[in-house]
């Protein structure tokens, strides 16, 4: 039995809607010729015989062919080029603002004298220091510690102090 709607022989609405939602979905392969040669052999005679079916992938090879018409108004290559700058500047000017680096050395440094204050006694002793000493190691360490902070805040501080390149003109 041949079904009027679509011209194929004994098929249910139920098998149709099948092949109709692979050809769907192939949509873009079956016109671009893209589709393994088996797969085009099954699906190639519905879209002959199924108007809904034989409409889309003409609309689609119209649109398709309506682009292609369209003016090329760079090449790819000039386009990629354009988006890695573009990166590349996105990602010199939006470093972490210098507070939010300087504040993070600081909130790390109070932890750190924190403990040092906590467990400065304990770490003199593990240390080896002289009874006489031990008075002397926990500033000795806040000095240490507060050269390193310095040392890496001020590369930190001296890049949030220039002016960025074009923003005097």
């Amino acid at each position: 039995m041949v079904d009027a709607g679509t011209g194929s022989a004994s098929q249910g609405p139920d098998a149709r809607d099948g092949i109709c939602a692979a050809v769907a979905s192939r949509l873009t392969e079956l016109v671009a010729g893209d589709l393994p040669a088996a797969m085009r052999r099954e699906l190639a005679p519905h879209v002959e015989q199924c108007a809904r079916c034989s409409a889309e992938v003409a609309v689609f090879r119209s649109l398709v062919g309506e682009l292609r018409e369209l003016p090329v108004t760079a090449s790819a290559s000039r386009t990629w080029a354009a988006i890695e700058r573009a990166i590349a500047i996105e990602r010199r000017a939006a470093p972490l603002p210098a507070f939010v680096e300087v504040g993070t050395l600081a909130a790390a440094g109070l932890l750190v004298a924190a403990l040092l204050v906590r467990h400065g006694s304990a770490l003199a002793e593990r240390l080896g220091a002289s009874p006489a000493l031990q008075p002397l190691v926990l500033p000795g360490l806040f000095v240490l510690f507060g050269a390193i902070v310095s040392v890496a805040t001020l590369p930190l501080l001296a890049s949030a102090a220039r002016v960025p390149q074009g923003a005097g003109s």
